[in-house]
């Protein structure tokens, strides 16, 4: 079989190689150019889109890391064919080549890659940290009461029909944010268990002024507050005592049953 003394077209390198070329039919050894391809510019609007302004940190670095080798043609600098952008090889490309007095600082994608996945993650858990803070700072506070929750989803209700409970819960009451009052029953620090894995940082047991099982004495519900819930009323939750009586903002999470108390997740104390 007869071979090309010409590069094939599809042989994805990014050094400068013998081709002719297919517009002025010259046969040249090819310039390289890295240019930045629709991949660069879609994942720069990606990133502001998901990351706002932070995404300006990694956008010289994703622009970098989305460069494509091009080989020109040397007499009319044509485009005769481009380099593969995820190939092992573009792994190794120096996409940046930067001289700063007498240092000189170059990276390959390879690195370009682990530097625009550490700022990615850095910026995930920041925006993480801001949501969940966003979230706890406004809130819709219904007018759902203890003794119309009750009513629909309370331990009578429940007992007398399990399923339609849960389904009125889940169509109606889940989610939905309410103020209501009750006195302290327990308070429970997960700093106090260093085995506990919850993914709450503190609950508090409240027995309401109607109890949900009629002549019951125990807690009715259990609100709980997450680590920057708990680092937010630190101090009123440290001075909490059995028998105190509470208002609480919270959002409805789970219905009660036989063996579990109704779980809020609390946004103000």
């Amino acid at each position: 079989m007869k071979r090309s003394k010409y590069t094939s077209y599809t042989n994805h390198t990014t050094r400068p190689q013998k081709v002719k070329c297919p517009h002025c039919d010259s046969v040249s050894h090819s310039i390289v150019a890295y240019e930045t391809n629709l991949l660069g510019y879609l994942l720069a609007v990606f990133g502001i889109l998901v990351f706002g302004v932070l995404s300006l940190l990694m956008m010289p670095f994703l622009v970098g890391l989305t460069k494509q080798a091009v080989h020109k043609c040397a007499k009319c600098l044509n485009d005769v064919k481009q380099s593969s952008l995820f190939g092992l090889n573009s792994l190794e490309d120096k996409v940046i080549a930067k001289k700063i007095g007498n240092f000189g600082i170059i990276l390959t994608r390879k690195y370009l890659l682990y530097i625009v996945m550490v700022l990615i993650a850095f910026m995930s858990i920041y925006m993480f940290i801001l949501v969940e803070q966003e979230v706890h700072g406004h809130r819709v506070i219904s007018n759902l009461t203890w003794d119309e929750y009750r009513k629909d989803c309370g331990y009578p209700a429940y007992t007398a029909n399990p399923r339609l409970a849960f389904r009125t819960f889940e169509a109606y009451h889940f989610g939905k944010s309410v103020s209501w009052e009750g006195h302290v029953v327990r308070v429970n620090l997960n700093e106090d268990d260093p085995l506990s894995l919850s993914y709450h940082s503190a609950n508090v047991m409240v027995q309401m002024e109607t109890p949900d099982i009629e002549d019951g004495h125990g807690a009715d519900v259990g609100v709980t507050f997450s680590e920057y819930g708990l680092e937010k009323h630190s101090q009123v939750i440290e001075d909490l005592h059995i028998g105190d009586q509470i208002v609480f903002n919270a959002t409805l999470v789970s219905i009660g049953d036989r063996h579990h108390l109704h779980h809020l997740r609390a946004f103000d104390i």
